[in-house]
């Protein structure tokens, strides 16, 4: 009871818990109507085929591109944005700060990913992000092959922004909420605590997802809020508007395929999915494919995330973690080959609870022919550089 009481408390922190359904009337202050597709209609978890002729849609695209710094056509009605002194201060320092982040982490992550990660299981195989938040960039950066993309955590969905209904201060602090997230992914490698208790639980992840999909230069075809049904389907804009998947397609810049994110906003320990069956029908209806654990406050050392533990260990291909994911010792050897990178130690110092330390992994750290370099920083650990990811590869 005692870590249960912690790791709740904990998680309320750090992933800015909101977990409230997300309904009609949960919109943002000075945004009453959001970009979204607004047919009807029910789609089973492992459909990733496109509706046919899809098509770019073009508020959404400038949408995404203002958030993220970067201009629309001068022919956009959107463009006027553009010509604010605030927008460009705002566009001025993404620019160089996500020119920092190109160069100190997503040029060496993907150097890292095209030797490390083997095509023959990333291209054919959905990415699994459990407790991801809206860390949409990583995600795409190690697995930029998969054909879909799965995240889930307690981040509320929220809306896509509608700039033209919104005041110039709220659209002020609307970019310096985006410039702190943007210096947070150079600095940190993740979003600190006090900036997914504000930002998140006022403008939810849809944003930051568009945001990423902008700054990664994938074109964007559909952003809709869904409903799990009873069976574990998604039914789009259901008529009790109650809402808890986020399902964004998107145009792949490098693979010029369409492909499908979606997000669940919803408390996956064992008490809740046993009070919300639909939840893990959902869940278990994700196919099989590659998951990737970082800064995930250690919830699955705990009992009361088996179920969603076993899941995805039994889902994956391979697992791609650092050690706040699922605990070493259910990668046994006999069924997995592991790759360790970086050096361990004992969990951020906020982490106290005995369980979170990893003896055996440790001691495998201490094994020269299992260790390797990591080139970049990532997790938890990344302030003092001594991070540490796990490569595991199911025989």
């Amino acid at each position: 009871m005692k870590n249960y009481f912690f790791i709740v408390c904990f998680t309320i922190c750090i992933a800015c818990s909101n977990n409230e359904t997300t309904t009609s009337n949960d919109i943002i202050e000075g945004e009453p109507t959001e970009l979204v597709n607004q047919s009807v209609n029910e789609i089973t978890i492992d459909s990733a085929t496109p509706p046919p002729s899809p098509k770019a849609n073009n508020d959404l695209n400038d949408v995404a591109l203002l958030v993220a710094g970067i201009e629309v056509d001068s022919n956009s009605k959107n463009y006027q944005f553009t010509q604010s002194g605030n927008w460009k201060k705002y566009s001025t320092m993404l620019d160089k700060t996500w020119s920092k982040i190109k160069e100190n982490r997503l040029k060496k992550m993907q150097e890292w990913q095209m030797q490390e990660l083997p095509d023959s299981i990333t291209q054919k195989r959905v990415g699994i992000y459990p407790f991801s938040g809206p860390d949409f960039l990583t995600f795409y950066t190690f697995f930029g092959d998969a054909p879909s993309y799965y995240m889930f955590g307690l981040e509320p969905l929220g809306n896509v922004p509608n700039l033209k209904l919104m005041s110039d201060d709220s659209i002020s602090l609307y970019y310096e909420g985006m410039e702190d997230a943007t210096e947070d992914l150079l600095n940190l490698t993740f979003f600190r605590t006090n900036w997914m208790k504000t930002e998140l639980k006022k403008n939810g992840i849809i944003p930051i997802i568009l945001y990423f999909l902008a700054r990664t230069d994938n074109e964007i075809y559909a952003v809709n809020k869904c409903k799990i049904d009873s069976s574990g389907n998604l039914s789009v804009n259901p008529k009790d508007s109650i809402y808890n998947v986020a399902h964004v397609q998107f145009l792949d810049s490098k693979t010029k395929k369409i492909k499908d994110i979606y997000y669940l906003s919803a408390d996956v320990s064992n008490y809740a999915m046993n009070n919300n069956p639909e939840i893990k029908k959902y869940l278990e209806k994700i196919p099989e494919g590659n998951s990737y654990l970082k800064a995930a406050s250690y919830l699955c050392h705990h009992a009361f995330m088996s179920d969603i533990r076993t899941l995805v260990v039994k889902k994956s291909k391979l697992v791609l973690q650092e050690d706040s994911g699922i605990p070493y010792r259910f990668f046994p050897k006999e069924s997995w080959n592991i790759k360790l990178f970086g050096k361990y130690i004992n969990p951020f110092k906020i982490f106290t609870d005995k369980i979170y330390v990893q003896e055996n992994l440790r001691s495998d750290f201490d094994i020269p022919e299992m260790t390797n370099p990591l080139p970049f920083r990532l997790g938890y650990h990344s302030g003092s550089r001594s991070d540490n990811l796990m490569l595991a590869i199911q025989k």
